[in-house]
């Protein structure tokens, strides 16, 4: 019961005090409550036995496969968190949260990545993606635009894409101006986003008509909050292959 407390206290915390953490929050509950389930079987088995153990091996056996699902679907996030080699003509940076004007930890650490891509290659022309959400000033495409034109970067390199308000709405309405934009039918295109969300992405890319995009990995700067959007990741994944 202390254990199964320190859990639910735990998953407090994160829900309430750390903004960003929600999916730790929800890993610490379903902690607490799994230990006060064993602790009931437990309490079963003094009067009903035989029921309590079947009970026991059936939650056992659910958790186990869920488990199992979960290290299968990481294997694949993991293994796609890494940057693809070539040179893209085009890459769609991918918006995140604004703090009013100035870009969040996650869109930070993405638009480290972009300035590194767009400075070791000179020809490369960014679509810098995302709408204006709740709590910001300005829109995601126009904090990308300010805060990369501000480290040398040149306005004419940068397009703003600044309708989007989901990841696939991110990709279309840039593919539609990179259209507009490229003298090629098929400009090698690619993705930047966070290491977790990197097979996502490029999943999408494939689904709205690009054959073979590359993908950038731009690294979390926060070791926990990398772990917990990896373990969030592995429910969007499910989401998107359910069509959800």
């Amino acid at each position: 019961m202390v254990l199964a407390g320190l859990c639910f206290a735990t998953a407090f915390f994160f829900k309430t005090a750390v903004p960003g953490y929600t999916m730790t929050a929800v890993v610490f509950l379903a902690a607490g409550l799994l230990i006060l389930a064993f602790y009931a079987l437990g309490l079963l088995a003094q009067e009903q036995e035989k029921r309590a153990r079947t009970l026991r091996v059936i939650l056992i056996a659910v958790l186990a496969a869920g488990l199992m699902y979960f290290a299968v679907v990481e294997w694949i996030v993991i293994k796609n968190s890494v940057s693809d080699e070539g040179s893209a003509e085009y890459i769609i940076v991918l918006g995140a949260g604004v703090d009013g004007t100035v870009p969040s930890v996650s869109l930070r650490d993405r638009l480290e990545a972009a300035l590194e891509y767009l400075s070791a290659n000179p020809d490369t022309v960014a679509v810098v993606s995302g709408g204006q959400g709740e709590y910001e000033d300005i829109t995601e495409a126009e904090c990308m635009f300010r805060w990369l034109t501000d480290r040398g970067i040149e306005p004419r390199r940068i397009i703003r894409e600044d309708r989007a308000l989901s990841t696939s709405q991110n990709i279309a309405y840039s593919l539609e101006l990179i259209s507009a934009d490229s003298r090629k039918d098929s400009p090698v295109i690619a993705v930047l986003t966070a290491e977790y969300h990197l097979y996502r992405a490029k999943e999408m890319a494939r689904r709205e008509g690009i054959s073979n995009p590359l993908g950038i990995a731009a690294k979390t700067s926060i070791p926990l909050l990398k772990i917990n959007y990896f373990i969030r990741e592995a429910f969007a994944v499910t989401a998107m292959w359910l069509g959800l």
